[in-house]
């Protein structure tokens, strides 16, 4: 049918993204066919380690100014402090960060489920992970949400 094979080609919008958004596109001649999806894009913009520390002393303070219990409290910014404190490393070992938070995520989570306010609190924060999980390289679900 074809005497030359379709080119293809598939491209990754964006500089960071969950899920995906990728357009794939084939092309013979002036037939083009071109198939898109998206989810979830999350941020344009590469991450620094500044920028991530950043964000945990936000989740920090969130934590600090929360209805959790002052055991909780203790539990969860003693793993924030622990993530923060090595993503501020030369050379920081993320697979240590990723578990320091998922440590706290769970322990915020679990209080969420028997306290209101802390429900809240699990809400905002998830809304602050998505940009640390791509610094980090890995999936959201790996940091509990």
């Amino acid at each position: 049918m074809f005497k030359k094979k379709p080119s293809q080609s598939q491209s990754i919008v964006g500089n960071q993204i969950f899920g995906s958004q990728i357009q794939v596109s084939q092309a013979e001649g002036n037939l083009t066919q071109t198939q898109q999806g998206n989810q979830e894009m999350v941020s344009r913009q590469v991450l620094t380690a500044t920028d991530v520390v950043k964000l945990l002393s936000e989740i920090e303070t969130l934590v600090q100014q929360s209805a959790l219990s002052e055991t909780d409290k203790g539990k969860a910014i003693t793993y924030i402090a622990a993530a923060k404190e090595e993503v501020e490393q030369k050379r920081p070992d993320k697979e240590l960060v990723a578990k320091n938070l998922k440590r706290a995520g769970d322990t915020i989570k679990t209080a969420s489920e028997t306290v209101e306010a802390a429900k809240k609190l699990w809400e905002t924060i998830q809304k602050i992970l998505p940009p640390i999980a791509t610094w980090l390289g890995v999936a959201r679900s790996l940091l509990g949400f």
